[in-house]
């Protein structure tokens, strides 16, 4: 019997529980903003995760980041095959709803494709007797257009109830629903390549926008400057000897 597939995903956003979702073991907490790499199993199936904690962080240059995702793809290489946002159920922070954006822009709109959002604290909504759909339906429309963004693939964690297995392997099934959907394929440093390829030939355009926004400027002010220099010659006598 042929064993199955290992599953690697890259966790990103609010990580906190998500690290402890995979495993039966706990990650050590993390304090540093480098990518980690930890391996497990669900229920037989080999998992292998990267923890993203410092991706989108502000005080990391944009060299570190760009170093972050390569390292976070070769990690997993010959590729992860799901980047699963942790997001907890709430409000939404201003920094949160730019992640899937950052994603687009770090990993390339391919990355899409690849994404589910993982809505933790599920409990809060038992609690208050309402249904995950309910909550979406209700929520504000930055929060509408992230879900329906990832295709509307979503899983939500009940972190009151950790030691259930059965919402990890729910999860699991939904990851594998992608692959099949992606045709096997994982996201792959060609992708992240076309991605960055993408962001360098984005950055030449806006440079050349502004270049020629500047030449533009440099010369309304000559043109300025040359009338300017009409008036005082045909007012002043002394540029008339």
């Amino acid at each position: 019997m042929q064993s199955p597939e290992c599953l690697r995903i890259v966790l990103i956003g609010k990580t906190g529980c998500g690290k402890n979702i995979f495993l039966s073991k706990p990650f050590q907490k993390s304090v540093t903003k480098r990518c980690q790499k930890e391996q497990g199993d669900v229920t037989g199936r080999p998992v292998v995760v990267v923890d993203t904690p410092g991706l989108f962080d502000n005080s990391l240059s944009h060299d570190e980041i760009n170093e972050e995702m390569v390292k976070c793809i070769s990690l997993l290489a010959p590729g992860p095959h799901v980047f699963l946002l942790v997001l907890e159920i709430g409000r939404l922070t201003p920094e949160e709803k730019e992640t899937l954006e950052l994603i687009r822009k770090g990993f390339g709109k391919n990355s899409e494709k690849f994404t589910i959002i993982l809505l933790t604290k599920g409990d809060t909504l038992e609690h208050t007797k309402v249904s995950v759909e309910e909550y979406i339906e209700n929520s504000e429309d930055s929060f509408k257009k992230l879900i329906s963004d990832c295709g509307g693939r979503y899983h939500v964690f009940n972190n009151f109830d950790k030691q259930s297995r059965s919402q990890v392997s729910e999860l699991i099934r939904k990851i594998d629903t992608i692959v099949k959907d992606n045709g096997g394929r994982c996201y792959t440093n060609e992708m992240l390549e076309e991605a960055e390829a993408a962001i360098q030939k984005e950055v030449e355009r806006i440079l050349k926008e502004k270049e020629e926004e500047m030449k533009r400027e440099r010369e309304e002010l000559e043109r300025k400057h040359e009338e300017e220099m009409k008036v005082v010659t045909a007012e002043c006598p002394l540029f008339q000897i």
